[in-house]
């Protein structure tokens, strides 16, 4: 029979045993979780590359410094997928809604319109759209972390961009340039509340829509060239505080609107070519003084 002691040291020993098991069974689930997602990633990156699309990873799924080893440091396993360009890729919209996107839980940028690199002479690199529409684009996933997104060029209009506000709340820089928008899809955009950066040019946005930027107030850098603003709803945008770019060029802006920019008291680039401004309409904005280049 044992003793009181040997007892004791049978049930620590059991005890010992039971923990060990258990670390041991979570250690494997992790390092089982870590398998299936890295695995499951890399699926769907071989899928967009195969089709001429493009992705990088950093450790962890956070956003890398500038450092040219940035985005490919630490071990595979641990890294995870947080950029995603399908631009000048042939995957449209029957495509994109077979990609199994939704994995990408750590996705920061995601580009599906135009790209270019510009350099002296031109683009050094440009990527043309993917044939993507508004049924593409509605069959993508949400990704709550996604700050960048690209659809410039797309032919996606209101319809595409319904809802697009609450599958990507944190975006912070949209390019919308050459799309088919209009007024009805900027309620949508408004309620974007971490913008701060917008690219509107060549859309049919009118001064109409304006009234649901007012509300951005991280807004730094607004670009509207081309568009149908004429300068009438100029003045919602005087609450933009931190806006220091504002491109106005190629619209029906006049002398009678510019006022309305002088509330903008940071702004450092102001474009005005191809408008109704005259140089009396300019010298109302000599109380902006860190203006730089107009």
């Amino acid at each position: 029979m044992p003793t009181p002691s040997r007892r004791r040291w049978l049930r620590f020993s059991l005890r010992s045993a039971l923990i060990a098991v258990g670390v041991l069974a979570l250690i494997l689930a992790c390092i089982g979780n870590l398998l299936h997602v890295y695995f499951a990633e890399q699926q769907v990156g071989a899928e967009i590359r195969n089709a001429g699309g493009n992705y990088e990873t950093s450790l962890f799924g956070f956003m890398p410094d500038d450092s040219p080893n940035g985005w490919d440091d630490g071990p595979r396993l641990l890294r995870r997928i947080v950029l995603v360009r399908l631009s000048g890729s042939d995957i449209d919209d029957e495509k994109i809604a077979r990609l199994q996107l939704h994995r990408f839980k750590h996705l920061r940028s995601l580009s599906i319109g135009y790209e270019a690199v510009l350099g002296v002479d031109g683009p050094k690199w440009e990527d043309l759209a993917a044939p993507v529409t508004d049924k593409g684009l509605l069959s993508l996933p949400a990704f709550d972390k996604l700050r960048y997104l690209n659809l410039r060029d797309l032919p996606i209009g209101d319809v595409g961009l319904r809802g697009i506000s609450e599958k990507y709340p944190s975006v912070e820089q949209f390019d919308l340039q050459g799309t088919l928008m209009t007024d009805v899809a900027m309620p949508e955009i408004g309620r974007i509340d971490g913008l701060m950066l917008l690219l509107i040019d060549d859309t049919s946005v009118t001064d109409a829509g304006l009234v649901h930027l007012g509300q951005l107030k991280d807004m730094r850098v607004l670009s509207m060239n081309n568009t149908r603003v004429a300068g009438s709803g100029l003045h919602h945008l005087a609450g933009l505080s931190k806006l220091h770019t504002l491109k106005l060029r190629a619209t029906g802006v006049s002398d009678d609107d510019v006022h309305h920019l002088t509330r903008l008291t940071r702004l450092r680039s102001l474009g005005l070519n191809g408008t109704r401004v005259s140089d009396d309409g300019v010298g109302c904005l000599a109380s902006l003084t860190e203006l730089e280049y107009l």
